[in-house]
């Protein structure tokens, strides 16, 4: 039976180089099968791998036969040894694992240009004159933008400031293989926003100690979500966690322990009552 192994790149020639260069052979020993040819994509986003289906091409007609084994072989029974392949493993990183590692110290100066250039052509085509400076912090990206536009630029909560630093990621990461931290701000709305959620996640744990059940923020980013429980950690009397599905989530505060006596209460409540006589 064939193993075949998978093997991808951004065009067929560089998935080929990769499985010449991981299987240890030139290209004229290996069968190759194409399952897609990849695609560049629009702006350089949702570019689409090569990816190819590899195995070592089985033995030619011209190779001579096996010798038979002689009768004193056979009685010794002693076997030809079998050479068997082993597929190589694969060398990307689980999308989990990646997570965990630590970023690079400093992004190069390539990575910053074109983080800089990125930023003011999406500026440029949303029509917002803008200045957009650059700076670093432990590993960290940090682009400032300042002009007369900023309160478009931003949008409700931030959303196309989200939405303007995500794709700026997304396009840097496409042309670079580091694992680059980008923050993204104008003006001081980082700072701001931050103040308010943790003003927010303390109004709405004053309310639930109060004797309210619990209560629901509406879906946050990560970062976001994150300023609500570090808001919260160090108060022993209340909880918080992230509740749905996705990437925005809702955060849930509430009581220790909350919700189970309620729960008890019906249970007793169901019990079968004796008939009165």
């Amino acid at each position: 039976m064939t193993i075949e192994t998978e093997y991808s790149g951004k065009d067929i020639e560089e998935a080929i180089n990769n499985a010449c260069k991981s299987m240890d052979c030139p290209r004229e020993q290996l069968s190759i099968k194409v399952t897609s040819p990849g695609s560049a994509g629009i702006f350089g986003l949702l570019r689409k791998k090569a990816v190819i289906l590899v195995s070592p091409k089985e033995e030619g007609l011209d190779t001579p036969p096996p010798t038979k084994q002689s009768s004193k072989d056979k009685s010794s029974g002693s076997r030809p040894e079998k050479r068997k392949f082993s597929p190589p493993r694969s060398t990307e990183t689980h999308p989990r694992q990646e997570a965990t590692r630590a970023p690079a110290k400093e992004a190069s100066q390539e990575i910053l240009d074109e983080i800089q250039s990125s930023t003011e052509k999406i500026l440029d085509l949303m029509g917002y004159a803008a200045e957009v400076s650059l700076s670093q912090s432990r590993g960290k990206v940090l682009v400032q933008i300042s002009g007369d536009h900023l309160e478009n630029i931003i949008g409700e909560e931030g959303n196309t400031l989200d939405a303007m630093q995500y794709l700026v990621r997304k396009i840097v990461s496409q042309k670079f293989s580091e694992k680059i931290m980008l923050s993204m701000d104008a003006g001081d709305f980082r700072e701001t926003r931050k103040k308010q959620l943790q003003e927010l996640a303390l109004e709405m744990a004053r309310i639930v100690k109060e004797g309210k059940k619990y209560r629901i923020i509406a879906p946050l980013n990560p970062a976001e979500r994150r300023i609500i429980h570090v808001a919260l950690q160090t108060d022993t009397t209340i909880r918080s966690k992230s509740i749905g599905e996705g990437l925005f989530k809702k955060i849930k505060i509430y009581l220790p322990g909350q919700g189970r006596k309620n729960s008890g209460r019906r249970r007793s409540s169901n019990k079968t009552r004796p008939a009165k006589k």
